[in-house]
């Protein structure tokens, strides 16, 4: 089983065009800690730290999660299993650029 833990559905695309849309079904994300260290032609630049992956649930046989790459690290960091968490891999861009998809999942290592 695949659930999706991003914000947003993601759109595998076959080679044959043909579409699966794999809706988001909660969101996981990585607490991020901001602390200015200055400031960069007036705009202020902060340094940021990643916590824990919170919406994150524990491992489960047979369930794979995609989760950003920023929440698989922190899930890492965090000393969690990650054999289970996915990534989005081979985006697919329309005619602006703008990615409407991807071709494949990729395993975080």
């Amino acid at each position: 089983m695949i659930k999706n833990l991003t914000p947003h559905a993601v759109v595998l695309i076959h080679g044959d065009g043909s579409r699966l849309e794999i809706p988001s079904s909660g969101a996981a994300r990585a607490i991020q800690e901001d602390a200015i260290v200055g400031e960069l032609e007036g705009i202020p630049l902060v340094r940021s730290t990643f916590g824990a992956p919170t919406g994150l649930p524990e491992w489960e046989e047979g369930v794979f999660l995609i989760v950003s790459a920023m929440t698989a690290k922190a899930a890492q960091a965090a000393g969690r299993r990650i054999d289970d968490l996915l990534l989005t891999s081979g985006a697919v861009r329309d005619a602006e650029g703008k990615i409407v998809g991807c071709t494949q999942l990729a395993l975080y290592a």
